[in-house]
Formats: structure tokens, C-alpha cells, sequence
């Protein structure tokens, strides 16, 4: 019978054990999964690519990747970017994402047009669209899309781009630079000592007249090889140029040479050359180790009063020519351009760190990280900007120095929640109120100290007026020594009687009368004004005559000895009666 409930009790133990594993299963595989949706943001975007040739931004914006529930009222975003961008017609699409068992988000065929409205838009200064579902939204969705620069770029600028849904927001940018003319160091032969040099003229393939390059050694320590230069169109093919040297015997930094094109150009076109390099033709001081070269190219055109643009490319011997650019911009308006915030600028060699530099952002908000070898790098923010959180994300990224890609990351930092400044006057921890009631108020009649008796007696009696200045006229009266009969005694009353002072004899009892004191004695100076108010009673000690025989407690003192005795008397009869 026992070894039966042991078997029974271990079998339910078993069971108990198996249903407590399932259920935890299963709770995991849930788990992960709210963790997958719960990792994910309800709006984001970011710049996917840029094309230089046409000058169009890749956008993406990443919608209710959480998979909340939309009402079709509210699924609708707006984006906004700067007017010197538009939208470029037709490149709008909407893709349906789901997501694999590894979390990873996998595009759908695109959503039909008819699933949802596009508006535009304007703001100050800015231009976009709103997107507008016309079905509840419950699932995920990406909706990619291109804009293109409305005018030539001739300089670098950064496109700021904010997208907004319901009380969702984010901002992401991209950096992009004129194409008219670039220039950039290539291959290097270190034993014959020598740089190839590249210039790109009309990259955005407008229509040029009269092109004009002149290039210059600007810190020497180059010599341009002779029949090194080659001018070639999109495609391969020469073109016609006339070609002024500017050399010396010894290389100085005036040294390069001037080149004309003899025809107008529409579309892209390269001039190629080669240098020699020498650490001791270098006009300035020389840094072992940290060695440079720098070539720059100026280019003038005829193009609607078009101004000249000069470029300057750089080379290092060691390779280490790669630049990464940061801009640092306000999350809420990006327009706002954020400096004083620090990076630390790590290079990524299996597990390893290996901090290459650590920058600030300038006055407007960018700082640039140069002579990069090819590599992975991570970017990590140490400070933030003065009133700013701390962006906690670390960003990845990979240089490539033989590609043209521009390498630059826009970081947004929200603003720290305000906070009360304190006041010029701080307010007292307790203000008085308008008309406050006094804590303890005076008597109406304050007691005087002390005042001396003509025969003290051994405790001061009380009094509730201040003595007469002049005595009083009534006759003394005698007080026989014998006991004070009770008739005699007039009742005890709390109203303020006369001040008399007897001039008679008074016996003095033998034992002293006690008073206790109160615990909280408040002093009362007489020499100042104090204004009339109602006496406190519990503050107040009563006037007491002497006590005399017949108002002795013996009695009462007598009556419970009394009652205590025969209560013993009657247990001792009780336990004696049991025996």
C-alpha cells in the first residue's frame, strides 16, 4: 500500500513537470516573438542612396513596423524637405513587409495606387506630401521614393528629411556635393614614387563653354610627369585641349599647369596626369609620419554668370585617404544645426577596437573625420550637444578610398526635458499667511514674576492683577493658629481676585506643598507690550491654600491598605479550605 501512493506521487510529480516545461515553451516562443515586434518602430526613415550623375536621393520610411492597429482616419504620414528639392514624378511605392523566423523583414509586391492617396504639401521653406491609407492599418509597410535637386548644385549642402505620423516622428539626412568638378588621388607607384591624379569635369552633364582647368601644387613636394595627361569624354573617347606646363628645376608650390578644352562639353568628362612625389620638395615643414600632398584644380565655364569652383584633393603615402563627415542636427527641426557634440571614431579589426580620433561639432554641427584607411569603422557619441540627450547608438560603417561614395552620417539629438529655473527671490519655506493666528496667544490679564509678599510664603500664589501702588485700606485680619475650620474656607474660583497682602501671621505647615511644574514653561517678560488676549487654562496653575490636617489623604490612604488586606485575608481562607 505505501510503495502504491509513492508510485502515484511520483507519477504526478512527472506530469506536473512535463506541463510546467510545455508551458514555458511556449511562453519563449512568444516572447521572442513580442520581442521582434516590440524591437521595431512604429515610423522611421533613412537615405538609401544617392546618384551624383542625376543627383536624386533614395528615401525609404519605414511604417507601423510594431504592426499596431491604425484606424484608416489616422494612417495617413506627411513628409517634409527642403524646397530646393522635389519630388521626382512616379517614384513613389508602397511595399506590403512581412518578417521571417530570424526577425528579418522581407518586401511584398507593390501596393496598387488605388490603396491609398498622395497630396502635396508645403511648409516654410520646405515641400512633400502626405500619404493617406484608405483601410485600417494592421500590418507593416515601406514606402520608398526619390527627390531631385530643383536647381545645379554648385556647393555642398546637407538635405534634411522629416517624416510624421499621428505623434511619431524621425529624421534622417543626406549630405551631397557639386558634381561640376572633383578631384581625388589614385593609384601609387612607391617605388617609382609616383601619384596618378584625377579631375572630373560636368558630372551632372549640363552644357559648358569655354571650360577652363587650372591646377596647382599648392604645398609642392610634386613634379608633373611629361606626356602623362590624357583628356578623355563619357565613354573613352579624347578630347581636343591646349595644355600650358608651369614647372620650375626644382618644384615649388607654384608648379602645375593651365588646360583648356576647345570645345563645349555636355556630358561628363576626365582629365587624367601623373606626379612624381618627394618628401624634400615640400615647401613647408616636414612632420615624419605625417606626410601630405595636396593638388588643387579651379575650373571656370561660360553657364548664366556661373562663378568658378575650385577643388582640392589630398594624398598620403601610407594609403590613408578615406573621410567620413558627420552633421549633427536638432530631432524635432532639423534645421537647427548642433555643435559641441563629441565622437569617438573607432577602426574595427575582428573584435578589437582601435580608437582613431575624437572630434567636436562646429558651429554648424559637423565635424569631419580624415585620412582613413580602407576598413570597417563604428562611430559612437561621447557628449552631447548642451541641452541635448546622448545618442546611445553605436553606427557602423565600412571606407572604401578607391570608390567615389561620400561617406557622411546625420545624427539627431532630442532636447532634455526643461527644467524649473530657480528664482531670482526664492519665496520663504514658510510664507506667513494674510492674516496668521498667533501660536500661543497672551492672557487677557498676564501674571505678573513674582512680587514680594511682606511675609513670603513657601510657594508664590498666583495672582492675575498686578499689585496696587498703594496698599489696601481694609483692616488686616488676624489668622488664629489654630486649624482653619472648612466654613471658613471660600471656594476656589479661576476669575481674577483682588491682590490682598496679609500683615498677620500665617502657620506655616510642616511639610512643604508639592507643585508639580508643567513640562513647557513659557517666560513671559513684563518690561514689553503685549497684547491682550484670553488666558490659556491648561497654562494656568489654580491659587491652593496650605494644606491642613483635615484635608489630609490618610484616610482615603487608610481605606485601601484596608481593602487590600482583606482581599489576601479571603484567598489565604480559600487555598486553607482546599487543603
Amino acid at each position: 500500500m505505501i510503495l502504491r501512493k509513492k508510485v502515484s506521487a511520483l507519477l504526478v510529480t512527472i506530469m506536473f513537470m512535463t506541463l510546467l516545461v510545455n508551458v514555458t515553451g511556449l511562453l519563449g516562443q512568444s516572447g521572442a516573438q513580442a520581442a521582434e515586434v516590440g524591437s521595431q518602430k512604429f515610423l522611421s526613415k533613412d537615405s538609401t542612396n544617392y546618384d551624383a550623375a542625376t543627383q536624386t536621393i533614395s528615401w525609404a520610411i519605414k511604417y507601423n513596423y510594431n504592426q499596431k492597429d491604425v484606424p484608416a482616419a489616422d494612417a495617413i504620414l506627411t513628409d517634409l524637405f527642403p524646397d530646393t528639392q522635389q519630388l521626382v514624378p512616379n517614384s513613389l511605392q508602397v511595399y506590403p513587409i512581412t518578417f521571417n523566423s530570424g526577425g528579418f523583414e522581407v518586401k511584398g509586391t507593390v501596393l496598387a495606387s488605388s490603396e491609398y492617396t498622395v497630396t502635396p504639401t508645403t511648409a516654410a521653406g520646405q515641400t512633400g506630401f502626405h500619404v493617406q491609407f484608405h483601410q485600417d492599418v494592421t500590418s507593416a509597410f515601406k514606402i520608398e521614393y526619390k527627390t531631385a535637386a530643383v536647381q545645379r548644385v554648385t556647393g555642398t549642402t546637407m538635405v534634411i528629411n522629416s517624416v510624421y505620423s499621428n505623434t511619431y516622428k524621425d529624421v534622417s539626412g543626406r549630405e551631397i556635393d557639386q558634381v561640376i568638378i572633383s578631384k581625388r588621388a589614385g593609384a601609387v607607384d612607391a617605388a617609382a614614387q609616383t601619384v596618378v591624379w584625377t579631375v572630373k569635369l560636368n558630372g551632372d552633364s549640363k552644357i559648358m563653354s569655354n571650360v577652363y582647368l587650372q591646377d596647382t601644387f599648392t604645398q609642392g613636394g610634386l613634379q608633373f610627369v611629361p606626356g602623362s595627361l590624357t583628356v578623355t569624354a563619357d565613354g573613352g573617347a579624347p578630347a581636343a585641349y591646349n595644355l600650358v606646363l608651369r614647372e620650375s628645376v626644382t618644384p615649388a608650390a607654384t608648379d602645375g599647369f593651365d588646360l583648356t578644352l576647345q570645345s563645349p562639353i555636355s556630358g561628363p568628362h576626365t582629365v587624367s596626369y601623373a606626379t612624381y612625389f618627394d618628401e624634400d620638395w615640400l615647401s613647408g615643414p616636414v612632420v615624419p609620419g605625417n606626410v601630405e600632398y595636396v593638388n588643387q584644380a579651379r575650373v571656370d565655364w561660360d553657364e548664366n554668370g556661373s562663378a568658378p569652383l575650385t577643388v582640392t584633393a589630398a594624398f598620403d603615402p601610407s594609403g590613408a585617404n578615406g573621410k567620413l563627415t558627420i552633421q549633427k542636427v536638432d530631432e524635432a527641426d532639423p534645421s537647427l544645426l548642433l555643435s559641441g557634440a563629441s565622437f569617438e571614431l573607432y577602426r574595427v579589426s575582428d573584435a578589437e577596437r582601435t580608437l582613431v580620433n575624437t572630434l567636436t561639432t562646429d558651429s554648424v554641427g559637423k565635424a569631419v573625420f580624415k585620412k582613413l584607411i580602407t576598413g570597417a569603422y563604428v562611430l559612437i557619441e561621447k557628449t552631447a550637444p548642451a541641452g541635448y540627450k546622448l545618442d546611445p547608438t553605436e553606427h557602423l560603417f565600412t571606407i572604401d578610398v578607391s570608390a567615389t561614395t561620400c561617406y557622411c552620417k546625420t545624427i539627431t539629438n532630442a532636447k532634455l526635458p526643461p527644467t524649473d529655473p530657480p528664482p531670482t527671490d526664492p519665496p520663504p519655506t514658510d510664507p506667513p499667511p494674510t492674516n496668521p493666528p498667533p501660536t500661543d496667544p497672551p492672557p487677557t490679564n498676564p501674571p505678573p514674576t513674582d512680587p514680594p509678599p511682606t511675609n513670603p510664603p513657601p510657594t508664590d500664589p498666583p495672582t492675575t492683577n498686578p499689585p496696587p501702588t498703594n496698599p489696601p485700606t481694609d483692616p488686616p485680619t488676624t489668622v488664629p493658629p489654630t486649624t482653619i475650620p472648612p466654613t471658613t474656607v471660600p471656594p476656589i474660583e479661576l476669575t481674577p481676585v483682588p491682590d490682598v497682602t496679609p500683615t498677620g501671621n500665617i502657620e506655616v505647615p510642616t511639610e512643604p506643598v508639592r507643585v508639580d511644574p508643567p513640562e513647557d514653561v513659557d517666560i513671559i517678560e513684563t518690561d514689553v507690550d503685549v497684547p491682550l488676549g484670553t488666558a490659556v487654562p491648561d497654562e494656568t496653575i489654580a491659587p491652593m491654600l496650605p494644606k491642613t490636617g483635615e484635608a489630609s489623604p490618610w484616610k482615603t490612604q487608610a481605606l485601601g491598605v484596608a481593602v487590600i488586606l482583606l482581599g489576601f485575608a479571603v484567598l489565604r481562607r480559600k487555598v486553607l479550605v482546599k487543603r
